[in-house]
């Protein structure tokens, strides 16, 4: 194939034209406002679509403007590192933390209660449920399961090593 001074042109054109295709399908990403108090290390989005977001030390911040605007929601939480956060399909909200097992939350600003889980004495980095279970994984790597929707704290049907850390599930 030859080239000529119209085949360059077509040539250089189609270049120009893809290269403006590619540059405008771009992914764009923009910062928020916020959560100002924290490291985020775990968050969700709920099913009414508010962002929930865990922090080291700051606690839970919430934000129901796409992250136009946040605010702390962190009554009864006294732990400050919620390394894992889920909702549940009744909207109620859990948080696994640092130091002090689960908490959960009846919804949208409502305060935090500790769930009893007694034999649950790890920092819990990762929670999510199916159908009425809830597993909760550790730091250590164990595994936890509670089948009553963590009315009364997981209950250690079976711990075993997933991997040296578990991260997520």
């Amino acid at each position: 194939m030859r080239f000529n001074k119209t085949s360059g042109l077509l040539v250089s054109t189609l270049l120009f034209i893809f290269t403006l295709h590619a540059t405008s399908q771009q992914i764009k990403w923009e910062q928020t406002q916020g959560p100002v108090g924290g490291i985020p290390i775990s968050m969700i989005v709920g099913t009414d679509g508010t962002l929930y977001i865990g922090t080291i030390g700051g606690g839970i911040f919430l934000s129901s403007d796409n992250g136009n605007n946040w605010f702390t929601h962190n009554t009864g939480l006294a732990d400050r590192y919620p390394y894992a956060l889920l909702e549940i399909p009744s909207k109620m909200l859990f948080a696994g933390t640092n130091d002090s097992g689960i908490y959960r939350s009846p919804g949208l600003g409502q305060p935090w209660e500790r769930v009893e889980t007694a034999n649950i004495s790890e920092k819990i980095t990762s929670i999510v449920s199916s159908d009425s279970t809830i597993i909760a994984g550790t730091w250590s790597g164990n595994i936890y399961r509670s089948t009553d929707m963590v009315k009364h704290g997981p209950s250690q049907a079976r711990s075993f090593r997933t991997h040296e850390f578990t991260r997520s599930l």
